[in-house]
């Protein structure tokens, strides 16, 4: 998989290790020290995805990612916000900003290139939107009707726990499912189609659940959110692998957890619009 990879850090050292690290996946690294040039470069360049340091010189990671979000241009370039901070209040800032993942740093070759894989993979029209199809695009509407939630759960007191909580926190209607009811093909829950699926992982079958959900029909293009498996191990570079969209710990509130579920519905609304544009593309040929 080849891509345009925008590494923003102050750090020289930074920037060298992960321009290693990303050009030896063969992938095309560019550079930027600080927010202005991250801002230009998004621009001029059209990067596929940018790893943007949290802490600049300039800009704070969070007003630069704003300004990407806001401009047309740059708006939907994916975007992993890197820190070394283990801060709560950071990383809830950067996903209300528009962040598609945040990383603490150090991060691992393995979680890390899993991620940029799977996060361009999300993209696989990018060269179509760039030719003369592009035309068909429409622009972003302010308003986005209300999406379906799906938490696939069991009935422990921290599932029902996280029911509540996620409740009080999304502005989307969501509902709970077992794993039965989400693979079902008939009855009531075979007519819910949901947008995103929060999959939390209480017996260490969610891989095989990912792998189920992705081969069928049915649910191949929801989003996925998986609960439970270590963040930064083995596990999670497999699930992002396997098609997750998403890999977080077991100890995620209920707040980040509803803000990555915002960010999962942005990209995923991406894609459907995005898809709709082939279609069109292909009937008009």
């Amino acid at each position: 998989m080849s891509g345009r990879i925008l590494i923003t850090d102050d750090l020289a050292s930074n920037r060298i290790v992960y321009r290693a690290r990303l050009a030896a996946a063969f992938y095309e690294p560019l550079l930027a020290a600080d927010g202005e040039g991250c801002l230009r470069q998004a621009v001029e360049a059209r990067p596929d995805l940018i790893l943007l340091d949290l802490n600049l010189p300039d800009l704070s990671g969070h007003e630069v990612l704003r300004r990407l979000r806001a401009d047309p241009r740059t708006r939907d370039i994916p975007v992993i916000m890197l820190t070394a901070a283990q801060d709560s209040a950071a990383r809830l800032e950067a996903f209300s900003a528009g962040a598609d993942d945040v990383i603490v740093k150090p991060a691992g070759d393995q979680v890390l290139l899993a991620r940029v894989r799977n996060l361009l993979r999300a993209r696989p029209d990018a060269d179509f939107a760039d030719s003369g199809a592009a035309g068909l695009a429409e622009p972003a509407t302010a308003f986005e009707p209300q999406a379906t939630v799906a938490l696939v759960a069991g009935r422990s007191p921290q599932a029902l726990r996280l029911q509540r909580e996620l409740a009080a926190q999304l502005r989307d209607r969501l509902v709970v499912l077992s794993r039965a009811e989400i693979l079902a093909e008939t009855g009531p829950a075979a007519a819910v189609v949901p947008d995103v699926l929060i999959v939390q992982d209480e017996d260490g079958g969610a891989l095989r659940l990912l792998s189920e959900l992705k081969s069928r029909p049915a649910t191949r293009h929801c989003a996925v959110c998986l609960i439970g498996l270590a963040a930064d191990g083995d596990e999670a570079a497999m699930a992002f692998d396997l098609g997750a969209d998403d890999v977080v710990g077991p100890q995620v509130s209920a707040a980040e957890l509803a803000l990555r579920t915002r960010s999962l519905l942005r990209r995923k609304r991406q894609g459907d619009r995005s898809r709709a544009r082939i279609e069109d593309g292909l009937r008009l040929a």
